[in-house]
């Protein structure tokens, strides 16, 4: 190592005096960083335990008092040997966000901005943020599934274009969390590098510098759907691009993305401009050699005395390797921008993608047993969802399948708190679930029982009130007692617009248990076949507005306690042979052969005359009884409960 070089090796608990002897690391803007340092002391008691997992600060720099500080967490430990006298070490130094690596996780974020989610998830780690990036708008729904707690916070940011960087102290390092060229400082120590190729080294100049381009697209164009807005196709796709001008040939082609995972044409464009800008972020970088220990990513230089002009500018540096041993001088290699070219993040962390269903119950209000909003949408709870809420708060509302939908019409059936349904997430993307069925489980078991009952099928609900009462049509399609049975919990109604049309093939039995009420607008008509037998246990009226007509081609027998016959105009009695009055013994007999009466006394007046002939009196005949036939019972419908 350069005898021109300070350093300093320090770990807390470790007393010995620790001496570096080569150090290589890489840091850059949105990564973690790593920095593996050799390094000798006179004890060699040092052991696995006792290192790692500790902060270590490493400082150098041209003397003590301008040193540079590098701090981390030892993640790896190597004990080397001896060279010297001196037990060698090796470790790995990473910054504590390292640590999120570690940590696979699902969980689910509603109604959070990113960094409220953010600091959520850094809350189990010793974190040290700087936020300087605003992150107003809440997310109404944001998964971690089965994804590291650093991929998470990577994919994150990455859709919110925003990017890290670290600050180191002597005794820790800050997470700077940003979006804009502000939050930058200039390099320590070192505001200006000039650039000296040919000349003697000097730590503060730059003994390299390239100039690198690359093609890039020219478009981002992103789609998404919205189904509150679905009056229409139109009305519910979402579109919106952004775009630049190319500079170079072919850097005109377009990328299309969809889902584009927005819902307000402004934030879409927004969104397409953070996949430009990161596109074009390292569409010209700058690369250069110096020996300096100050060049730090995150933070600015000046570079003077290049002889092409254009390229004396102001630079941020995106990432810097550093690399020295004892038979070589201090190395440092930079990547850098211009202050004028914005940076993003590559957006380079994949997605989760959930690759088939899975299923969860249906949570609510607690009391409530649906728990539904205008849009027929539920909430669940995933199995895996250890998080300790409960009820309406454990998802979003989720959009439920029917088997059709339309304007005002189609199938709808919400599935209730308890139940088991099955849920698909839309591309795979954990955000986007939808419910497609439900299933049954022990706990919540077919209507009919199986498999004794296999040839069952058909729907059955269930009152949000009394267990022992539901509605249900049901299918039974065993051999020879082939059934189609619809029960009313309740009550029926049914409503046709037009005609209806009924055909039985054999009986129709039909049990009324209080009154029965019809009502026919125009005319009725009946034709019964055989004999219609009526049973009346009480009375009997019939209300006739107009004319009456009774044609019996038998006998007509009628009878009664008690008979009253009024016509208020003219009464006609017409009989083809003889028309008999009886009362007791005495008779009144019409024939066609005269009027015969017989009775004990006859009394009879008249104005003008009497003639009154003696002999004996007519035959008569009685009345038959009328006998009418038994009217036979109804059955009892199926009702369902076997």
């Amino acid at each position: 190592m350069s005898e021109n070089t300070y350093h300093r090796v320090q770990v807390p608990g470790v007393d010995a005096k620790l001496s570096l002897l080569d150090l290589m690391g890489r840091e850059g803007l949105s990564q973690i960083g790593e920095y593996e340092l050799t390094f000798s002391c006179a004890e060699d008691g040092l052991q696995v335990d006792d290192l790692l997992g500790r902060p270590l600060a490493l400082s150098l720099g041209v003397e003590a008092s301008r040193a540079r500080h590098i701090h981390g967490y030892i993640s790896a430990f190597s004990a080397m040997g001896w060279v010297k006298r001196q037990a060698c070490y090796r470790v790995s130094l990473r910054p504590w966000l390292w640590f999120l690596t570690q940590s696979r996780r699902q969980r689910i974020f509603q109604n959070l901005t990113l960094r409220q989610v953010l600091e959520e998830v850094f809350g189990d780690y010793p974190a040290s943020v700087d936020w300087q990036a605003e992150c107003p708008e809440p997310m109404e729904y944001c998964v971690q599934f089965g994804e590291s707690d650093f991929a998470f916070f990577s994919r994150l940011l990455e859709d919110a274009g925003l990017y890290y960087f670290f600050e180191h102290q002597a005794d820790d390092h800050l997470l700077v969390i940003t979006d804009s060229m502000s939050a930058h400082k200039p390099v320590q120590h070192l505001r200006e590098m000039s650039y000296r190729p040919s000349q003697d080294k000097v730590p503060g100049s730059m003994l390299n510098w390239e100039t690198h381009g690359e093609l890039r697209p020219g478009m981002f164009s992103l789609v998404d759907f919205d189904f509150t807005k679905a009056s229409n196709r139109e009305a519910s796709v979402l579109s919106a691009s952004h775009g630049a001008a190319a500079t170079a040939r072919h850097g005109d082609y377009r990328q299309e993305d969809f889902p584009g995972r927005f819902s307000r044409s402004e934030s879409g464009e927004a969104l397409a401009r953070v996949r430009l800008e990161a596109a074009h972020a390292r569409q010209q970088w700058r690369w250069g050699v110096s020996q300096s220990p100050y060049l730090v990513p995150g933070q600015c230089f000046t570079l003077v005395d290049h002889p092409r002009a254009e390229q004396n500018s102001d630079y941020l540096i995106v990432a810097a390797t550093l690399q020295f041993d004892a038979t070589t001088e201090l190395r440092c290699e930079v990547e850098a921008i211009p202050t004028t070219q914005v940076f993003r993040a590559p957006i380079q962390t994949a997605r989760p993608l959930i690759a088939g269903p899975q299923t969860a119950f249906v949570v609510g209000k607690e009391g409530d047993p649906i728990w539904v909003d205008e849009f027929g949408r539920i909430k669940v709870q995933f199995h895996w969802d250890n998080s300790g809420r409960r009820h309406e708060d454990c998802s979003c509302w989720v959009r439920v399948a029917q088997p059709t939908a339309g304007k005002r019409w189609g199938a709808l059936f919400v599935p209730r708190v308890g139940q088991e349904v099955v849920v698909e997430f839309l591309g795979g993307d954990p955000d986007r679930p939808l419910v497609t069925a439900g299933l049954y489980n022990a706990g919540h078991r077919p209507p009919w029982e199986l498999p004794a009952q296999a040839a069952r099928s058909g729907l059955k609900s269930q009152s949000l009130g009394e267990q022992d009462v539901y509605n249900e049509l049901r299918f039974d399609d065993r051999k020879g007692r082939e059934q189609l049975l619809i029960h009313a919990g309740r009550n029926q109604d049914l409503t046709v617009r037009n005609d209806a049309f009924a055909s039985i093939g054999n009986d129709w039995h039909l049990t009324v248990g209080a009154n029965q009420f019809l009502k026919v607008e125009e005319d009725l008509h009946e034709s019964v076949g055989g004999q219609r037998n009526t049973r009346i246990d009480a009375d009997y009226s019939l209300d006739i507005a107009g004319d009456s007509h009774c044609r019996i081609a038998g006998q007509w027998q009628s009878t009664a306690t008690d008979m009253d016959f009024k016509a208020h105009g003219n009464l006609v009695l017409e009989a083809g042979k003889s028309l008999t009055l009886k009362v007791g013994a005495s008779t009144l007999v019409l024939s066609a052969a005269g009027v015969a009466i017989n009775g004990k006394s006859i009394t009879l007046d008249g104005s003008a005359s009497v003639d009154i002939n003696g002999g004996a009196a007519a035959a008569s005949t009685s009345a038959k009884a009328a006998k009418p036939a038994a009217a036979k019972q109804p059955k009892e419908a199926d009702d369902g409960r076997d």
